[in-house]
This record gives structure tokens, sequence and C-alpha cells, in this order.
């Protein structure tokens, strides 16, 4: 019979809760097919709504739902230019993780 290992040393190898917390909304915010092609698009810069919608078969509405939730989720950012948002990726390291992600399957 082998001993139960010490709970404190695998307290000690995880995240704080809290972080835990962020890392599972993060991949929330992921979890959707649109979302990622969304991040793709944006991979050479900036784009409104407007240049987006083609891309898909679904409303304009829908489309700025899942934008906003990419904002909300902090990985795009906008700019008012006018009567239109331009977005943007936050951070270009999101396109690491996604290619990291895809590598594993």
């Amino acid at each position: 019979m082998t001993a139960c290992k010490n709970p404190h040393k695998l307290e000690m190898n995880i995240l704080p809760r809290p972080q835990i917390k962020v890392l599972a909304e993060f991949c929330k915010t992921l979890s959707s097919p649109i979302r990622i092609e969304l991040i793709l698009l944006l991979h050479e810069g900036e784009l409104c709504v407007c240049d987006l919608l083609p891309h898909f078969s679904y409303t304009q509405a829908a489309i700025s739902k899942h934008l906003k939730s990419l904002v909300d989720g902090k990985i795009l950012q906008y700019r008012q230019e006018g009567k239109k948002n331009m977005y943007s990726i936050r951070n270009p390291e999101i396109f690491q993780i996604i290619e990291n992600i895809r590598k594993f399957f």
C-alpha cells in the first residue's frame, strides 16, 4: 500500500482559484467557432462589422454579440470611427494561443 501524496505539495503546483476562474472565463470566451474565426479575420488589422459580415451567414446583430463577448473577454478592443466601431486584437499573443491549441489536436 502506498502513502497518500501530501496535499500541501499539490496545492503549491496549481494556480490560485481567482486565476483559475479568469482562465476558465477566457476559455469560455474562445469556445465559439464564430469567435475564433472573428479573431483570425482580425489578424491583418482592424475591421468593422460591415467588413466581417460577408464572411458569415449570420445577422449583423449576431456578429455584434460575438464581438462584444470578445471585447468583454479582453481579447478584442474597439474604437469608434464616425458611426462605425472598428475592432482589433488587443494582444497579438492570442494567435500563438490559438496555434498552440491547434497543434494539440
